[in-house]
């Protein structure tokens, strides 16, 4: 199952208009240089501390260089490096692409040289050097002389660059083509581009330190290609910090680390080739939420890269530690590369939502960034702002959020575009939330008065607003009159300027009939307002002026009846239906229906109303005449519900999402017979929720084997064994936060690690530690979290022991000595329990009979094949007999032959004088030397 379910999922194609950004206020900056190429802006990043724009341009020179831009005087100035942080060797003539990606904080700011690289030595076969690929990564802190000093980040240890690489190659990295950065000062940094990719966090950048390598995962999720491509570090799932890590290759996937590096999620696109993970942008849309861009997706045979952005959304309020994809937003167009950047510009208008800004880099060959509101992000029904100035060819590559400028609270956009060598700064227009308010009252037969009030919400800058609202009064029944309009239509301006409630009264008078008098049963009214001006048209950017927010309250109609005390009183009854089975079973269905009947047996309802909560689902669907109010949905009736008269609505449940923690559903509604009336029913329908526990198994096996034999040899040297118990999940329900009691033999001769117990589930991985308080003096009880178990999922849960060295005795070689565990699910509603065994046997060192025979009949067989050699070279044979036996004669006749000419000339040497001894002594020594 992955992790990040999509049913229901909203899919939306974009439509545009303008608005957010002042288009006016654009300032394009560029960089003297002579080379059109140097890829200046390719990655933005901010320090807010000292007001100072990081542009990069990695093909500025050989090493790639990096620039600042003061926000204040507009001042563009190249970064100093000191040589020795960056060396270069004479014969490695490639670019090392500093500035690859930027990233900063209020204190310093880091970029890395991912092609950088040095000279290596290879001992084998033969002592040569290689050039190696070591990317390098260097962090500039800001000094009180208005300077930059650099220090240069330590590289990986040897011993973290050996994991899962064998070869010279594979040992190779590129640190630096991805960068993010902590509050608390954290870096991370990705190299995507070698071996499978590598991942490494420096917790103090400062320090000296080796950085960690972020590595573990589930071996059937693992990162095979380009993991690391993209970062971004997070409060996810109840956590001060995780760390998100893309891999974009293939079906691409996002990894999500806690502070102890353990995966905690993955989230996996089911679109191949899409890039899925080439932007990680955190976001606050009314809960903690994730984007992520995938650039190259595409849905038709005939297009391609259009790009699209999926919106995910963290469960843990709900109960799920899940990422849920509420969302994918599609480009427009073949090319755009729609996603490819993505910023939070944070809540602009109020709506407890981050505003989003996402980049199309390529769009219609200019580039292209949209603007939307945070509700719009979620529930597509406001249109995104576009962005599309002429003179680019990369508008959007790079983004960066800037702190506000201009004292309107709004924090500003910076743009850059590389293939240009412009980078572009706009500044963004405020909002404001108004709300409309209209009441009509009748005065008598003759008079009614209408009142409306308008009223705004104000964020704490810009502190003056300019923002004049024009309010359009119009009367829907020719009955009607103005004391001021002859057509029924009246307009006035408010001024927000003044920060306060504005009210204003009409007296409206009705038409006297001559034969019918005052008779009449209904008025209506509409009053709505608007903007007079929109700022983003005006040539000045004035940060006074303000937009009106997505959750503004901009229109308002109503009715009123004529006053008749002889009419009935309306008596409004409220039936709750559901489709919903009671208990409900947690996870049968993806949604269910919820109809409210209203019956009339009373008088006409004028203006009746509900105000709906939902309690432990989403309402997915409702009807148009119902409007979301804070947490509960508001349905007006626009008509007279007359006596047994029927007023009924369908609302849609969400049910896929609920979860073994949630016990209820409830439905609460307060039905007003006239809305803002005192008159109110309240009424309630509760719906008991249930899982399938049922559906829950554990099997387990003992590895290698029930039966472990032990030999005299493993008594003195250990041998090691595993229980294993695998978890399963048939059933319909996503189980949250599941927990088990693992029960361990205690005996003296089992050894266990401090974390023995490894629960490796389908997203993460989990260690459970051993604690004293734990142990007795039989057994050993572990408390281990399971984490969530998603319905057709599976968890193992691995418990490694190890008989310890000259610990265990067997008392005859016929004993057998048992080790046992246990697991037990605590589930709700009822556990489920499971014991393993594992047999320890002695075995004697005896060879087994079988060996012998096998043994004995394999030396004869060699002998025979021996013997078959010898006597093909002739060994053996009759003819090398009698060759041997005159050889022998003639050496003993050699011999006899010797021995008397030895004596011969012994005799004659005896008769030579002392004068002929000198000589052939001589002669003796001179062949001697020779």
């Amino acid at each position: 199952m992955i992790f990040g379910i999509f049913n229901l999922v909203v899919l939306n194609i974009i439509t545009v208009c303008q608005g957010y950004i002042h288009l006016a206020s654009m300032k394009i900056y560029r960089h003297d240089t002579n080379k059109t190429n140097s890829l200046f802006g390719y990655s933005l990043a901010y320090q807010s501390g000292i007001r100072r724009l990081i542009i990069s341009s990695p093909l500025e020179n050989e090493n790639g260089q990096v620039f600042t831009m003061s926000l204040n005087s507009s001042k563009i100035e190249t970064v100093s490096l000191d040589p020795k942080l960056l060396p270069r060797t004479p014969t490695i003539k490639h670019n090392f692409w500093l500035g690859a990606t930027v990233k900063a904080n209020s204190n310093f700011f880091v970029t890395c040289a991912p092609r950088y690289a040095e000279l290596k030595t290879i001992r084998k076969p033969i002592r040569t050097q290689y050039p190696a690929t070591l990317g390098l990564c260097v962090l500039f802190e800001y000094t009180d002389s208005d300077t930059y000093i650099s220090r240069r980040l330590a590289h990986m240890s040897s011993e973290d660059r050996s994991i899962r690489a064998k070869t010279f190659g594979e040992n190779l990295d590129s640190m630096g083509w991805s960068i993010d950065l902590a509050n608390s000062g954290q870096v991370l940094i990705g190299s995507p581009a070698m071996l499978t990719g590598r991942v490494v966090l420096y917790e103090d950048p400062y320090s000296k330190d080796f950085p960690k390598l972020i590595y573990k995962m589930n071996q059937e999720n693992i990162a095979r290609h380009n993991y690391g491509y993209s970062l971004a570090i997070g409060e996810f799932f109840d956590q001060s910090t995780v760390y998100a890590v893309s891999a974009t290759f293939g079906f691409g996937k996002v990894y999500f680390f806690d502070s102890k590096l353990q995966n905690i999620g993955i989230i996996k696109d089911i679109e191949i080739g899409s890039i899925f993970g080439a932007a990680l942008c955190p976001a606050h849309l009314g809960t903690k939420a994730l984007l992520v861009g995938a650039p190259a997706y595409f849905d038709k045979t005939y297009n391609y890269d259009v790009g699209a952005v999926y919106v995910y959304l963290d469960q843990t309020e709900e109960g799920w530690k899940k990422m849920l994809l509420k969302r994918k937003i599609k480009g427009l167009s073949s090319g755009s590369y729609f996603g490819h950047a993505i910023a939070s510009l944070g809540d602009i208008d109020g709506d407890n939502k981050d505003e989003i800004v996402v980049a199309a880099p390529f769009e219609d060959g200019i580039g292209a960034v949209y603007f939307f509101s945070g509700s719009g992000v979620l529930d597509g029904l406001s249109q995104p702002r576009k962005i599309q100035p002429k003179g680019f060819q990369s508008f959007g590559f790079s983004l960066t959020i800037l702190e506000d400028l201009d004292g309107n609270g709004c924090k500003e956009l910076a743009v850059g575009s590389p293939k240009d060598n412009k980078v572009v700064i706009f500044k963004t227009i405020a909002f404001i939330k108004v709300i409309l308010k209209a009441d009509l009252n009748q005065e008598s037969d003759k008079e009614f008065v209408l009142t409306s009030c308008i009223d705004g919400v104000y964020p704490l800058k810009p502190e003056n607003i300019t923002a004049d609202i024009v309010i359009e009064v119009k009367l829907k029944n020719a009955a009607f009159t103005t004391v001021t309009s002859k057509n029924g239509v009246y307009q006035y301006e408010v001024s927000m300027a003044e920060k306060r409630r504005l009210c204003k009264n009409f007296t409206l008078e009705v038409h006297e009939d001559a034969e019918k008098g005052f008779d009449y049963e209904i008025m209506s009214y509409e009053v709505t307002a608007s903007l007079k001006e929109h700022p983003e048209e005006a040539l000045e950017f004035d940060p006074s002026r303000v937009l009106l927010s997505d959750e503004s309250v901009l229109k308002q109609q109503g009715q009123k009846w004529k006053d008749d005390t002889s009419l009935q009183e309306p008596q409004l009854h409220l039936n709750i239906s559901t489709s919903m089975a009671q208990p409900y079973m947690i996870g049968s269905s993806y949604q269910e229906t919820f109809i409210l009947s209203v019956l009339n047996e009373g008088g006409a309802a004028q203006a009746a109303c509900m105000h709906l909560v939902v309690e432990g689902a989403r309402v997915i669907a409702h009807p148009s005449s119902c409007r979301r109010e804070l947490d509960s949905l508001v349905c007006r009736h626009n008509h007279v519900i007359n006596t047994n008269d029927f007023w009924i609505n369908e609302i849609l449940i969400e049910t896929d999402y609920l979860t073994s923690i949630h016990d209820t559903l409830t439905v609460r509604c307060d039905l007003y017979p006239q809305c803002g009336g005192k008159n109110v029913s309240s009424y309630e329908k509760i719906i008991e929720l249930k899982p399938y526990n049922y559906m829950v198994v554990i099997t387990g096996q003992s590895n290698p084997d029930e039966k472990l034999p032990i030999t005299v040899d493993d008594l003195h040297t250990g041998k090691s064994f595993d229980h294993v118990y695998t978890i399963y999940n048939f059933g319909l329900t996503n189980w949250v936060g599941v927990q088990s009691e693992i029960v361990l033999q205690n005996s003296q001769f089992i050894d266990y690690s401090d974390a023995p117990i490894k629960v490796y589930a389908y997203t993460s991985l989990i260690e459970c530690e051993i604690g004293n308080k734990n142990r007795s003096e039989e057994k050993i009880r572990v408390l281990c979290k399971i984490g969530d178990l998603g319905r057709q999922e599976k968890v193992v849960v691995v418990v490694a022991m190890n008989i310890a060295r000259d610990t265990l005795k067997f008392d005859s070689e016929d004993q057998n000595i048992t080790v046992t565990s246990s697991m037990e699910l605590l589930l709700r509603d009822g556990n489920k329990f499971l014991i393993l065994n594992t047999t320890l046997t002695f075995e004697a060192a005896t060879v087994p009979l079988w060996v012998t025979l096998a043994s004995s009949f394999l030396g004869v067989f060699l002998l025979i094949i021996i013997a078959y050699i010898l006597y093909e070279y002739g060994f053996l044979q009759r003819k090398t007999k009698e060759k041997l036996n005159e050889t022998k004669k003639e050496v003993y006749r050699q011999s006899v032959r010797r021995s008397m000419m030895r004596e011969s000339m012994r005799a004659a040497i005896n008769r030579r004088s002392a004068e002929d001894n000198d000589i052939l002594m001589e002669e003796v020594v001179h062949e001697s030397d020779f």
